[in-house]
């Protein structure tokens, strides 16, 4: 995943902008985060994770997944108001992260299986 991770972030960089990349691996079966690759950000640790999986939040992977969705703003899913998100206010503001995330899914064979976080 390494290598693919390097790859990506150099197109990436070319594209957009941003304070840093959190590449996460998902279990396309079960949503469960798998595996990350973070340059310049923060990796997803216990409190991320449980995030994703039990606290109420918005741009969820399983939630894009279900809605059919591939790419999402975080300024656009808080109306504005990042703050509202749980994964901003307890993870990518305490570790200085200040503007909102971008979220994207990379598809294999039309199932999730990559996710991208890039900071907008």
């Amino acid at each position: 995943m390494r290598a693919f991770a390097r790859e990506v972030s150099k197109v990436l960089a070319r594209v957009v902008p941003g304070e840093g990349l959190c590449l996460q691996t998902v279990d396309p079966a079960t949503m469960l985060l798998t595996g990350d690759y973070v340059e310049d950000g923060l990796p997803a640790d216990d409190i991320l994770r449980l995030i994703e999986l039990v606290e109420p939040d918005v741009d969820k992977w399983i939630a894009l997944r279900n809605a059919g969705t591939t790419a999402t703003g975080l300024a656009e899913a808080t109306g504005g108001h990042p703050n509202r998100s749980a994964r901003q206010r307890e993870v990518r503001r305490p570790g200085g992260l200040f503007g909102p995330d971008s979220r994207v899914q990379l598809h294999v064979s039309a199932r999730p299986g990559d996710h991208l976080v890039t900071p907008q």
